[in-house]
């Protein structure tokens, strides 16, 4: 599994492009509303990939070839891990604009 320390690199970096393009959060409830957006990506993300997994265990029970439905589950599971990335950075976004 990969440690958290090698996502945490990958979290810092898209904090310094976020904060390249936006400034820090004016209040709460940007922040929020920004980190809800993040999170609802996530999610449709996960209901995506759990409508190509279904896909692939029909075509599982007739023994048929998915190889293009896994390759959609791993792309779609890392859109979701860039997304999950974005979620914490922005937390980190948050907490820093608290240091100011």
């Amino acid at each position: 599994m990969t440690e958290l320390s090698d996502i945490q690199k990958l979290v810092d970096k898209e904090l310094e492009e976020a904060n390249k393009k936006y400034p820090l959060f004016h209040s709460d409830h940007e922040a929020y509303a920004v980190i809800k957006e993040e999170i609802e990506e996530c999610e449709e993300d996960i209901r995506k990939m759990e409508m190509v997994l279904s896909y692939f265990w029909s075509n599982t029970k007739r023994d048929k070839n998915s190889d293009n439905l896994i390759i959609g589950i791993k792309k779609i599971a890392m859109h979701a891990a860039a997304e999950a990335i974005q979620v914490a950075a922005m937390c980190d976004k948050t907490l820093i604009g608290r240091e100011k």
